[in-house]
């Protein structure tokens, strides 16, 4: 951000994904007349340069600027990613300082996004989590190791601290969800608020997901299908070597059943296309575009989405609501008793 100069606004939103990206748009636009600045922090996959270019170019955002925090293009050691966060300090005290916002909203609570929460609240800001997926929902955690706290802690200072749910942190004044009666406990400690249920008609006319596809030079033809497979990381299932042969059981059944299947890998494999299902006439959603835009391309046309476990399948019972969607754990012999009891809370169907 050298050289730029933020507007002050009412609210500032700290994005990491597109699925917060699309968080923040339904929130900045319910906030009018309050105005809004969007800060889009890199990440290392594909595109993401890209996405941000698109929305800043996007004047039908309901954000009054979009900033980029930028990271070192190259992949670097996960045990630099502290070091590197510490470098940009100087660039979000300026960001936020110009902006001075009266509400901070927050998708996750890594270092950096503590430490803008810690300037909010200094001088009398309030800060405000939004979920970040199925993690809200069920009881999965995040771990640090006794050398990233460590590091944490001299870098950031000792009220840097270790998240294990994020939105739970005493910094958090209040929790947006999509579905307050399903949150965890750790999420329920303070004032809940429900997500804005309309505004989704406000993407209908926005030019950045369509401009994003042609900036990688995607035909947006080929983001058109009438079922669509999500697929979570394939870190979920390193204790299952089946896993893939199941799943290639299922997406040969489909394509055979279903008419013209796509499937969608997370954003952060690897190894693209690591279940052969290319192999299987699926069509392979390319990686760059994210599963929401996928769901974008296709309101009112999708017909059905499948999905393992995860954030895409609630996102997409959100999204399309006139589409089915299906997890199939059982099929898969995927044990996750608090995954199951929420996607089946949210009228997902579990096969």
């Amino acid at each position: 951000m050298p050289g730029q100069h933020p507007p002050a606004a009412d609210n500032l939103f700290v994005a990491a994904t597109a699925y917060h990206v699309i968080l923040a748009h339904v929130l900045a636009a319910n906030a009018v007349p309050d105005t809004s600045v969007l800060l889009m922090k890199r990440q290392l996959q594909v595109g993401f340069r890209g996405l941000f270019d698109s929305i800043r170019a996007d004047t039908a955002t309901p954000f009054c600027a979009v900033y980029l925090l930028d990271r070192p293009q190259t992949k670097y050691k996960q045990r630099w990613r502290t070091v590197i966060d510490r470098l940009r300090v100087s660039a979000l005290r300026q960001l936020v300082d110009a902006v001075h916002p009266d509400r901070l909203f927050l998708f996750n609570e890594d270092n950096p996004d503590q430490y803008l929460a810690r300037r909010v609240k200094a001088y009398g800001g309030t800060v405000h989590a939004v979920e970040d997926g199925a993690v809200a929902y069920t009881d999965m955690t995040m771990t640090a190791t006794y050398f990233e706290r460590l590091q944490s802690k001299l870098l950031f200072g000792p009220a840097a601290l270790s998240v294990t749910v994020e939105g739970s942190s005493p910094h958090i004044d209040s929790f947006y969800a999509r579905y307050p009666n399903q949150l965890r406990r750790e999420l329920r400690s303070r004032p809940v608020a429900a997500l804005p249920s309309g505004g989704l008609h406000l993407f209908d006319r926005l030019a950045w997901p369509a401009t994003y596809v042609q900036r990688l030079e995607i035909d947006p033809e080929c983001l058109h299908c009438d079922t669509v497979m999500l697929l979570a990381h394939s870190s979920n299932f390193k204790r299952r070597p089946d896993y893939g042969q199941r799943l290639r059981e299922i997406v040969a059944q489909l394509v055979a059943t279903e008419g013209r299947l796509a499937v969608s890998y997370h954003p952060r494999e690897k190894r693209p296309d690591w279940l052969g299902l290319g192999s299987l006439s699926a069509t392979l959603i390319p990686q760059a575009v994210p599963a929401e835009l996928v769901y974008l391309f296709n309101r009112g046309n999708l017909q059905a989405v499948y999905g393992d476990i995860g954030t895409s399948l609630m996102t997409a019972r959100w999204l399309l609501p006139q589409a089915s969607t299906i997890s199939l754990m059982d099929t898969l012999q995927v044990r996750q008793p608090a995954m199951r009891r929420m996607l089946r809370a949210l009228d997902i169907k579990v096969r």
